[in-house]
C-alpha cells in the first residue's frame, strides 16, 4: 500500500467508531468490543482507485511504540496515538 493513499492510521486500545462504520466489506470483522488499558490496534485506512481499504494489526503495545515515529516520517502522516490519560 503506497503511503500516498494512506488517509488515517491510528493506534488505540480497540478499532474507533470511525473506522468501524465505514461501508465496507469486512473480510474479517474487528472483534474489540472489549477494549483494553494499553493501545494494541493499529489500524490503516487507505484509498485506492476510488475504494476505501482498511488493514487492523493486533500488535504488542512495547514493540510497536519505537516503530511510531518511523512510520509518520516516512508517510509524511500523522498516527493517531490514544494516549494513556485518556484510559478509565
Amino acid at each position: 500500500m503506497p503511503f500516498s493513499t494512506i488517509t488515517l492510521m491510528q493506534f488505540r486500545p480497540d478499532v474507533s467508531r470511525r473506522v468501524r462504520k465505514l461501508k465496507l466489506k469486512w473480510t474479517t470483522y474487528p472483534n474489540t468490543l472489549i477494549a483494553g488499558k494499553q493501545n494494541q490496534y493499529f489500524t490503516i485506512v487507505c484509498k485506492k482507485q476510488g475504494s476505501t481499504q482498511v488493514v487492523v494489526l493486533k500488535v504488542d503495545p512495547l514493540s510497536m511504540r519505537p516503530y511510531l515515529a518511523e512510520i509518520e516520517l516516512k508517510s509524511g502522516k500523522r498516527v493517531e496515538v490514544m494516549p494513556y490519560e485518556d484510559y478509565p
